[in-house]
């Protein structure tokens, strides 16, 4: 599991003390940028799409077309990853960060342009390649790179999940006059938005926490449970790997018996504990597979979010019955992990081979999630072909309860 918020990425600049042009565009918010809403419209849409967890958008930068940016609601700073597609845009940095051992480039003077939005004088960060714990190379950088509080600080903008769309608002435009959501106060401190969720063994001995609200994140719900005073991650578990830039961390998962969000209970729902995770604000992460059961609204200049149920809406969540963990690659997907006490593993897969078909269906971006979802169906059996090297093998696996 990989996910790109940069929480920590300014975190460490509001120390520096710097007086380069770049470093205090990003410790502003990029106040020295110019943005433009170039339209007589009061809102518009732009579509998305939805992979691996993300929100993919597309953006114009410096004149180049097509860059597909994260819509990250974690992310302090607009990032650009290495990719095929960035590399075309000659990016030269101006001065470096460094974020946990990881040499990180700060860019001056991006123009980005979004349908009708327009910023002039971005200050962005670029990840090089050989820095990333996002990607292990060129071909597996299926987006270019993530953009969040420089969108969300100036526009309100509403997810719609079930229909895969973005929509923008202009500043003073009243959406509060719609019908049927659910309004939670909005923390945003530095460029992070917390929300507030109660979780617990039981409604009666739930307790509130403050959590992120990240469409970077994937999944449904993270958290440190050393960071909540109140509450035992539950003892029955398996384990997941995740990536980022303070390394790599093997996460329980398991179900928490009672969460409930905006007055929406989600029973015996799959989380992550990961004990390195350290906030002074919050105990962890609420992930894009929860908020996907949302239409979702964020309006920083209310210090608002809200919600309604969608089309996908569900207060049921799956876990993993294969023992494999797979993410995105232009040949399938790639193990990152095997379970050694799974028939996975006793069929011969393991870590670094390409699972290229799931049930006789070839694996592609526009069906990876959809396949990969099958890992953790109520299935008995899966065909999984993969390769090895340079064989190809089909097998069938067996799918288990794991928690």
């Amino acid at each position: 599991m990989k996910f790109n918020s940069f929480l920590v990425v300014l975190t460490s600049l509001f120390f520096m003390g710097c007086t380069d042009r770049g470093l205090i565009n990003l410790q502003s918010g990029n106040l020295l940028a110019k943005k433009n809403w170039a339209s007589e419209q009061s809102s518009f849409e732009i579509p998305f799409v939805w992979h691996d967890g993300h929100i993919i958008i597309e953006a114009n930068i410096n004149g180049q077309k097509g860059i597909r940016l994260a819509f990250d609601s974690g992310a302090a700073a607009t990032v650009l990853f290495d990719s095929e597609r960035t590399q075309r845009l000659n990016l030269s940095g101006s001065s470096q960060i460094s974020l946990h051992g990881h040499k990180i480039d700060v860019i001056n003077d991006v123009e980005l342009q979004l349908e009708y939005i327009q910023f002039s004088g971005l200050t962005v960060l670029h990840v090089p390649i050989d820095q990333s714990p996002i990607f292990d190379d060129i071909e597996q950088a299926y987006f270019d790179g993530a953009i969040g509080y420089d969108l969300l600080s100036e526009y309100v903008i509403k997810i719609d999940y079930s229909q895969n769309k973005l929509r923008f608002y202009k500043e003073g435009f009243n959406w509060t006059e719609e019908q049927g959501w659910q309004v939670l106060t909005l923390d945003v401190s530095g460029r992070i938005p917390y929300i507030s969720v109660s979780l617990g063994d039981t409604p009666e001995s739930a307790s509130e926490y403050q959590f992120v609200i990240d469409t970077g994140a994937p999944d449904y719900l993270y958290l440190n449970s050393e960071l909540t005073e109140n509450y035992t991650f539950p003892a029955e578990y398996y384990e997941t790997l995740l990536s980022n830039f303070e390394g790599e961390h093997v996460l329980k998962t398991g179900k928490i018996p009672h969460v409930s969000l905006a007055g929406f209970h989600f029973p015996e729902l799959v989380s992550h504990d990961m004990s390195h995770f350290q906030d002074p604000i919050g105990v962890g992460l609420i992930g894009s597979r929860l908020l996907r059961t949302f239409e979702v609204m964020f309006d920083y200049s209310k210090s608002i979010v809200a919600l309604k149920p969608n089309d996908l809406s569900t207060n049921l969540s799956l876990a993993d019955r294969s023992g494999l963990q797979i993410e995105p690659h232009k040949q399938g997907g790639i193990v990152r992990r095997v379970s050694p006490s799974s028939h996975a593993f006793e069929k011969g897969i393991r870590e670094g081979n390409l699972v290229t078909s799931i049930n006789g269906v070839e694996i592609v971006p526009d069906n990876f999630d959809r396949l990969r979802e099958l890992l953790s169906s109520n299935k008995k059996v899966l065909e999984v072909c993969f390769i090895d090297k340079t064989n190809q093998t089909c097998t069938d696996i067996n799918l288990a309860d794991r928690i």
